[in-house]
């Protein structure tokens, strides 16, 4: 008006603006330029008829790059159009789509929000380049919201403004994860008429749907907004089986609402508990009144115990965790019942249950999906707790425990089931033995009873338990493990394998257990026997009498006479035969150990006695080992080197005295020389061989010391002949000189 006065040099105004009696609601700028810095304010303000007001502008530093803003002046509705031009700084928002390239051309309505210290208004814009203007003032929170037909809303932030320009990204409709990867799925997309009670719930009536469910691949969203209307919108992931229901989509204003969820949950178990947390949001903003949210359960959870669930927690657009159950709730989700971020627990009855406000979740056990209602999702967690599908176990804490005869072990039976929980039952324990050498006399059975934090007695053997509690369990409570302790006795130490059977009734559940109550061996031994024949013995006893010889000591092993040691008066045991260069064969007698070393082509061989039986000998011929088995009177020819021809022949004609005679023949050799001194039968080879045994021959310790009484009985009798003979000649003696 002609009335307004402007005073520069002050910062004086007199501004006359219209005003109803109903208030005039209008937002002042204030431009001031000081030196080359320009400033800006910003009063939100409403006028009503009546006397002046005063009010002071404070204005803070303008971000962006300097223009002419052009505004139509003031003037009487007779005069001509003027302009006035204002310079100042404008913050520059660019457009651009997934590729960043510009979205020029395109038909974007923008909405910008502007939030300072004590103000928060908006300006609308509909730009046709792809980029829109704004004053700024240093320091504002700034919320874009963009629309375009072609594309889903796009919501976009920006805290505490320092930058000149900004881009605002507007992406296409779609269902992604929340790194804003395209969900490989298969996504059906439906569309159902408004209506809380038919068709905005968990699962619509038919007669709402207004578009046959179709492929989201095949989904053409400019399409639908030149249909226009309100309808609600669902998405179905088929896979994972994720279902986003819009509630009342205003179409007119955009392309319908993006999705972005979490495909599979991040699952926790511990024990029986079972946890899953979904993200969902969108980065769009509320063309919509809520959203219903369906994710499915896992197939072990157990659905006869409760579900619950809880908001966990809530993310910013780039999936920035903003509250986490502690601390206030950003102003954003004000509108979200604060009883969603506590716990509670599912309906599984009625669906209408979320819709109404009765429950905050419901889940379908049929189809195993849990439902919830939220306002909206700019970025959500969710948890779900329950239990899984657990069974009744019974484990020993060992299952072999040392008897001897007597001792006791425990079992731990737990119940993860939470049906079973939900009612007393009765229970027989059977313990019987399965096999073993020794004897059971009893066993008696003992439960842990909590309240009186001692053992009571069942009683021996079939034991039953009367309306037990099986306690559902819980890891952090050590009650809910029941404890049962069994006290066996045995006729001796000898072993016994225990079967012990926990039997539960209705439902029924048996659940076997072996226990191994072990006799532990305690070997003592005497000493080694003297060297013989490469052989030494020892007797060994079970102190614990055991009846098993799993652990006993061994009582023979080979041993190596020194050289010069004499047995009998003879020479040393003969434990090594060599067959000579130019000797045809060779006859010998050896126990277990001895060795008869042979030559074929040159190349060294041992054939060794490894086991000495009543009947037969088993010889292994060592180079390349070969086990060779004889029975008496039987012989066999080896074939040592492996060239295909036989080199040796072993018969075997005796066993005396765990003793093995058998004659070693090599096979092609002809005697060193020719006659009759050589023809050597081999009857007397076997003469002679046996000549040298009997010199050889070790006697055994009882056999010496037979021996010795032998000798000692010789000695005494010789001492008491010659006393004999002694006192004779005496007596001649003492005669003789009598007759004299």
């Amino acid at each position: 008006p002609e009335s307004d006065f402007y005073n520069a040099s002050d910062g004086f105004y007199n501004i006359t603006l219209p005003g109803t009696a109903q208030g005039t609601k209008i937002l002042l700028i204030a431009v001031a330029q000081k030196g080359n810095q320009i400033y800006l304010d910003f009063k939100n303000i409403t006028i009503n008829s009546g006397a002046p007001r005063e009010m002071n502008f404070t204005v803070m530093p303008a971000l962006g790059m300097l223009n002419n803003w052009q505004l139509d002046k003031a003037t009487p509705p007779s005069a001509p159009k003027q302009t006035v031009n204002i310079t100042t700084k404008f913050v520059q928002f660019s457009f651009v789509n997934e590729s960043n390239a510009s979205m020029n051309g395109s038909n974007i309505h923008v909405e910008v929000e502007f939030e300072y210290s004590d103000l928060t208004f908006s300006i609308m814009d509909d730009p046709e380049n792809g980029f829109a203007k704004f004053p700024v003032a240093q320091g504002a929170n700034i919320t874009v919201f963009a629309f375009a037909p072609e594309s889903a809303p796009r919501k976009t932030e920006f805290e505490n403004t320092q930058n000149n320009s900004y881009n605002v990204t507007v992406y296409s409709f779609g269902i992604k994860d929340p790194q804003g990867n395209q969900i490989n799925a298969p996504i059906e997309i439906a569309f159902y008429a408004v209506n809380n009670t038919l068709c905005d719930r968990p699962y619509p009536n038919a007669s709402c749907s207004l578009k046959p469910a179709e492929n989201a691949s095949h989904f053409n969203p400019f399409r639908l907004v030149f249909g226009g209307g309100r309808m609600s919108m669902r998405m179905t992931d088929q896979q994972h089986g994720i279902v986003v229901h819009y509630v009342n989509v205003d179409l007119l204003a955009s392309g319908p609402p993006d999705v972005l969820f979490d495909d599979q949950p991040n699952e926790t178990t511990d024990a029986t508990k079972w946890d899953a947390v979904w993200r969902f949001g969108s980065m769009g903003p509320e063309v919509y009144d809520f959203v219903i949210v369906g994710v499915r359960l896992d197939e072990d959870v157990d659905f006869a115990a409760p579900v619950n669930f809880k908001i966990d927690k809530l993310y910013d657009e780039n999936w920035n965790v903003v509250y986490n159950g502690s601390g206030s709730i950003p102003d954003e989700y004000s509108d979200f019942n604060s009883s969603l971020f506590n716990m509670s627990q599912c309906n599984t009855t009625d669906q209408m249950s979320i819709i109404t406000g009765n429950a905050f979740c419901y889940v379908n056990i049929s189809d195993g999906l849990l439902w919830f209602k939220i306002p909206h999702f700019s970025g959500v967690g969710s948890l779900v707790s329950s239990v899984t599908k657990g069974n009744v176990t019974a484990e020993a804490e060992s299952d072999a425990i040392t008897c001897m005869p007597n001792c006791s072990f425990e079992v731990n039976v737990t119940n993860k089931n939470w049906t079973i929980a939900q009612s007393l039952h009765n229970i027989t324990i059977n313990t019987i033995k399965d096999s073993g050498l020794g004897t059971l006399k009893y066993v008696k059975i003992y439960w842990w009873n909590e309240s009186g934090s001692a053992w009571t007695l069942l009683g021996e053997n079939n034991t039953i338990q009367i309306n037990y509690n099986l306690t559902f369990y819980n890891s952090s409570n050590s009650s809910t493990i029941h404890r049962y302790k069994f006290e066996v006795n045995k006729t001796n130490n000898k072993g016994v394998v225990l079967n012990l059977t926990y039997s539960i009734f209705s439902p029924i559940v048996s659940l076997p257990l072996q226990i191994e109550l072990q006799c532990v061996e305690n070997w003592s031994c005497g000493d080694w026997s003297d060297c013989e024949d490469g052989v030494q013995t020892r007797e060994c006893t079970d102190l614990n009498k055991c009846g098993t010889e799993n652990n006993k000591p061994e009582t023979e092993r080979s041993c190596t006479v020194s050289g010069g040691r004499r047995s009998s008066g003879g020479t040393a045991p003969i434990t090594e035969y060599s067959v000579g260069e130019g000797e045809a064969s060779k006859y010998v007698g050896l126990k277990r150990g001895g060795k008869v070393k042979f030559k074929i082509k040159g190349k060294g061989h041992t054939a060794k006695v490894d086991k000495v039986f009543s009947d037969h000998v088993v010889l292994i011929i060592e180079s390349d080992p070969i086990g060779v088995e004889l029975y008496v009177n039987e012989t066999k020819r080896v074939d040592v080197d492996a060239d295909g021809t036989d080199d040796i022949e072993i018969t075997l004609h005796k066993i005396e005295s765990v003793k093995a005679y058998m004659t070693f023949t090599l096979l092609g050799v002809e005697a060193a020389e020719e006659g009759e001194e050589e023809k050597v039968t081999e009857e007397k080879e076997q003469e002679k061989a046996e000549e040298e045994e009997e010199v050889v021959e070790v006697v055994t310790p009882e056999e010496k010391k037979e021996i010795r009484e032998k000798a000692i009985n010789k000695a005494v009798i010789g001492i008491v002949i010659g006393i004999i003979a002694l006192i004779f000649v005496l007596i001649l003696f003492v005669l003789g000189k009598k007759r004299k």
